[in-house]
């Protein structure tokens, strides 16, 4: 934060000295211009223990069913709600309005039955503990995404080369941060939760993704666990 700025150094380096005690450490990012993470996990030197993994997702080997190779088919919007408590909710209840009246199918992925004011009913639907394969298929096909901007489900989201509308956990500098920096790359969109206008949807299919990110990403993880294995 701001505030905190002045001990970015201090903090560097006490995370450099607890790295340079271990053997190898995994960066889950790409390194070069092209990156998800920016300034977290770049800009700065390196301890010679990191290593960069590659964007690292459950659906990394799916990234080329996303992007231009295959495009949105389902005129819906998908919410992937996720997050502590009670923000998650709050974000449910701001989003009540919205959703009831846009006019689409509305699937809510979420670990839980209900969320907020957010039920069942009407043009929207809740899917409580979804398994993977079927938010793969839902990410894949939904016209328009809605998330929090949590590192996971960026990288999910990027290894699957869909984008969203990013709405960060309020609080939460990692997340506010990621959103702000990637919507300045173009890559998503981003709307603060207590924003009082109507937050702006993007086509989840609308960027492209580089077609190297997936077998980037499978090499420099290979790299690293024969490393680690000595191979």
């Amino acid at each position: 934060p701001p505030p905190f700025r002045f001990l970015e150094s201090l903090g560097r380096a006490l995370h450099g000295a607890l790295i340079s005690r271990y053997s190898i450490c995994l960066i889950p990012d790409l390194p070069g211009s092209f990156n998800l993470a920016g300034r977290l996990a770049h800009g700065m030197k390196l301890p010679a223990a990191a290593r960069y993994a590659g964007v690292l997702s459950r659906f990394s080997s799916a990234a080329g069913d996303g992007g231009s190779g295959r495009p949105a088919t389902a005129e819906r919007i998908l919410v992937m709600l996720s997050g502590p408590e009670p923000q998650r909710s709050l974000l449910a209840t701001r989003l009540h309005e919205f959703l009831s009246r846009s006019g689409l199918p509305v699937i809510i992925l979420g670990g839980e039955t209900q969320a907020g004011s957010i039920a069942a009913g009407g043009n929207i639907e809740y899917i409580s503990r979804p398994g993977g394969s079927l938010v793969r298929d839902l990410v894949l096909d939904s016209r328009y995404i809605i998330s929090r901007a949590g590192y996971t489900t960026i990288m999910e989201l990027a290894a699957l080369g869909r984008t969203a509308l990013l709405i960060p956990v309020p609080g939460q500098t990692e997340q506010e941060y990621l959103a702000s920096y990637l919507s300045g790359k173009g890559l998503f969109k981003i709307h603060p939760q207590n924003s009082p206008g109507t937050p702006v949807l993007v086509k989840s299919d609308s960027v492209d993704f580089p077609a190297s990110l997936a077998g980037e990403s499978e090499r420099l993880l290979r790299a690293a666990l024969e490393e680690i294995s000595g191979e």
